[in-house]
């Protein structure tokens, strides 16, 4: 994280965030104390919960045997790569192929990838995605600007790109399936260089919200409704690249009906 902050480290950061006040800060002091414990109350316990059992052994012998029961953490998801904590972060949400339904969607994604990343403490400080979306659209046509470009401009360390390659509802017209197909990379924009992952094309990531039988959205309130909570698992699912979440909570595990 240093070779990408420069010498000036977190001094730099918090005099970049009071100038730019589109970056957001993460939580004060108490508040991220808090959160540390309710993220780690699984780690925290290496208590046994100890029951004791009544047993007879032999006519007439009562045998008293304390058994110990490991209180073990859930599953997890487990991150992809770890993001340099001490940087400021921007999402990016790359659609110039317009395979997104509506253009606000791009900012649903990314403001929900970035309030997890956030709440996660995954980094120092973060950027509002707005801020790259409003330098994209002064694009000129035919001239895309390089992705560096966008964090530097935007005043971020690092962008996490995400490049939509589809988001439909249906597959087939008939069946309610809705599914997102994305490919992630992060960049270290300060030095013009990709960080993660080796893959050229980038992460590829597929989200599907719960597999349930229901017909597919008719009028325009519904179809927009799914649409935003496809858009909303997809910004999930993004930050859960950074971080270990529980297998029942994670966006990025396929859900089975009742889940």
């Amino acid at each position: 994280a240093e070779s990408i902050l420069g010498s000036s480290g977190l001094a730099d950061v918090h005099a970049r965030r009071t100038q730019h006040p589109e970056i957001l800060m993460i939580p004060p002091n108490h508040e991220r104390r808090l959160m540390q414990n309710r993220g780690n109350k699984w780690k925290c316990s290496g208590l046994l919960a100890v029951t004791t059992v009544w047993c007879s052994m032999l006519s007439g012998c009562n045998i008293v045997a304390p058994i110990g029961v490991l209180l073990s953490p859930p599953p997890t998801v487990p991150k992809v790569f770890e993001l340099p904590q001490s940087a400021i972060g921007i999402v990016f949400v790359d659609d110039r192929d317009n395979k997104l339904p509506r253009r606000a969607l791009r900012q649903t994604i990314g403001s929900e990838a970035t309030t997890r990343l956030m709440k996660a403490q995954c980094m120092a400080n973060m950027v509002d995605t707005k801020a790259a979306l409003t330098i994209v659209s002064r694009e000129k046509p035919g001239e895309p600007m390089n992705v560096s470009a966008i964090g530097k401009e935007s005043k971020a360390d690092i962008v996490i790109w995400v490049a939509i390659d589809s988001f439909v509802l249906t597959p087939d017209g008939q069946s309610f399936s809705p599914t997102a197909t994305l490919r992630v990379k992060v960049i270290d924009a300060a030095n013009d260089r990709k960080l993660w992952p080796e893959e050229k094309p980038g992460y590829k990531l597929t989200v599907s919200p719960s597999a349930k039988t229901a017909p597919i959205p008719k009028n325009m309130g519904d179809v927009q409704k799914a649409e935003q909570t496809l858009a909303e698992m997809a910004g999930a699912a993004i930050a859960e690249l950074f971080y270990d979440e529980k297998v029942l909570d994670s966006s990025r595990m396929p859900k089975t009906s009742g889940q």
